[in-house]
């Protein structure tokens, strides 16, 4: 087994990790990840807003592909912005803040399926600019509120509800999991590599 469970250790006094039932909630070094996704999102929108108005100003067509490729960006950025953060929870998050990511995700997905629609009517466009940014706006607002400090912690811990005692670290279940005892060489990698490696095979013999 590549993955030794016995060296889990009990993540209630360490600030930079909390595991509990063999799995990870929170991880310090995570962290500077997710703020580098972040970053990259929001330069990403910031560059594609900038890159439009040029096309509109000097008629290029290297502004247009500039532009294309900053919003690719910015969604490969969005991507890994949110599973990054699935490994950085400690109290989840507020009202306001989910409503905020609403409007992030949904003017995101909105802009992006109008303009693969219909991307030659100008009111098409139109939309599509203005939810597409309606979605940067978002990031843009909560980006320079983020703790860019190295003080970054992991303080709480899960705990049943029921009765408010701690979960431990290893999963009594464990050995029920597809994956238990092979999550590298036995469950990640053929997930890997029989999807692509299948998909090569049965494409060569269309393409030949």
């Amino acid at each position: 087994m590549l993955i030794d469970r016995t060296r889990i250790t009990d993540s209630r006094n360490r600030t930079d990790v909390t595991s509990v039932h063999d799995k990870i909630s929170c991880a310090r070094t995570v962290y500077p990840v997710h703020l580098a996704c972040c970053w990259t999102t929001f330069l990403a929108g910031l560059f594609a807003i900038v890159f439009r108005l040029a096309s509109f100003e000097f008629q290029y067509a290297f502004f247009n592909s500039l532009h294309k490729w900053s919003g690719r960006l910015y969604l490969l950025g969005m991507l890994w912005t949110v599973a990054t953060s699935s490994l950085i929870r400690n109290e989840g998050l507020p009202l306001g803040t989910l409503i905020s990511f609403l409007w992030v995700l949904g003017g995101l997905t909105f802009g992006y399926v109008l303009i693969h629609i219909d991307h030659s009517s100008p009111y098409s466009r139109l939309t599509h600019g203005a939810l597409m940014i309606t979605s940067w706006i978002g990031i843009a607002g909560r980006i320079f509120n983020y703790n860019t400090h190295k003080d970054f912690q992991c303080y709480t811990h899960p705990a049943y509800k029921s009765n408010l005692t701690l979960l431990p670290a290893l999963d009594p279940n464990y050995d029920a999991m597809p994956w238990a005892g092979r999550e590298v060489w036995g469950w990640g990698l053929p997930l890997v590599a029989g999807p692509f490696v299948g998909c090569l095979v049965v494409g060569y013999y269309f393409i030949k």
